[in-house]
């Protein structure tokens, strides 16, 4: 298992003026997001209502410059039921195991 660095053990910013910003990275897609953001304090998982999650964006494109516009959207549990989407349901399932098993064996990947 590898050791944590303590904070005091991170090498300081390469130039004087520099800030250092802290990220959290998302244990199944690998997005990254601020650990800290302003007054909103830390970073977190957990808000989202999962019956409510749009879990598929389906979007068009409307030209030059104009983005693209979501149209309709596929929710979490509709993807569930939905043998189009199992793979990723699985995917899903395993990574949460594998993140449970994880910590219930204290940092100790048994994988």
């Amino acid at each position: 298992m590898t050791k944590r660095k303590d904070k005091s053990e991170i090498a300081p910013p390469s130039y004087s003026s520099a800030k250092r910003i802290f990220y959290v990275k998302c244990p199944f897609c690998g997005m990254t997001k601020p650990l800290k953001k302003y007054e909103q304090g830390l970073a977190s998982f957990g808000k989202s209502d999962l019956s409510e999650l749009d879990f598929i964006s389906i979007r068009e494109g409307g030209g030059w410059k104009s983005g693209f516009k979501k149209v309709a959207e596929i929710k979490f549990i509709e993807a569930m039921n939905d043998e189009e989407y199992l793979k990723l349901i699985m995917d899903i399932k395993n990574q949460c195991d594998r993140i449970l098993n994880l910590i219930k064996n204290g940092g100790n990947d048994s994988n």
